[in-house]
């Protein structure tokens, strides 16, 4: 049973289901007062994760850079996925 799940969420996330698939549609069901905060945090997140990969990247130590890398990656996709909906918000469908 574990073999199939395991498989099943494989192919689920090469099919392009990824983790933030689910935050986005999350975001099409806040108040606009929730989607600020939420954005308020996340640039936030992202100012220091830009930061924090900065430092890691003057280390020169791609242990360190690696995982700065992926955190600023993180929170440059979710301050994406508020950004579109604030933009499809503003199309008024």
């Amino acid at each position: 049973m574990k073999k199939i799940l395991l498989a099943s969420a494989l192919l689920f996330v090469l099919a392009g289901c990824g983790k933030y698939e689910v935050y986005e549609r999350n975001m099409h069901y806040v108040t606009s007062e929730t989607l600020q905060a939420e954005k308020s945090a996340v640039t936030e997140r992202y100012e220091k994760a830009r930061a924090e990969l900065t430092r890691a990247e003057a280390t020169g130590n791609f242990e360190v850079i690696r995982p700065a890398e992926a955190n600023f990656r993180d929170a440059q996709k979710q301050l994406k996925v508020i950004e579109d909906e604030e933009r499809r918000r503003a199309r008024g469908w």
